[in-house]
């Protein structure tokens, strides 16, 4: 019965490391790394911001680059309320779908 409580430790320890590293690597991988992003946004200008909640979603941003998971409301929506916390947007997709310089342009002018 002592011979296995020590290979349950090292079992536990070594689930438990394996789980940080796991998570610790997704946590942080680069921006541009992170293909399950819904919204893919250029800023026209790099922000000190690194996370931002528009409309319940949150936008991971680093230098000029700013990606969010799917959220509720309208691309054209998150698009203006995202340029309200960090500056003019140069471009903006959903779903791999890029908006065009008049949406661009309406999402700047809001």
């Amino acid at each position: 019965m002592t011979l296995s409580l020590p290979r349950t430790r090292l079992l536990t320890v070594a689930a438990a490391l394996g789980y940080t590293a796991f998570t610790f690597g997704a946590l942080t991988a680069p921006v541009e790394a992170r293909d399950a992003a819904y919204y893919k946004v250029q800023l026209a200008e790099p922000t000190a911001q690194e996370k931002v909640i528009v409309r319940g979603t949150a936008f991971v941003c680093r230098d000029d680059k700013c990606i969010a998971a799917k959220g509720r409301s309208r691309a054209e929506v998150m698009c203006g309320r995202l340029r309200k916390e960090v500056g003019p947007i140069v471009s903006f997709s959903a779903d791999g779908t890029a908006f065009t310089a008049e949406q661009i342009a309406a999402c700047n002018a809001d």
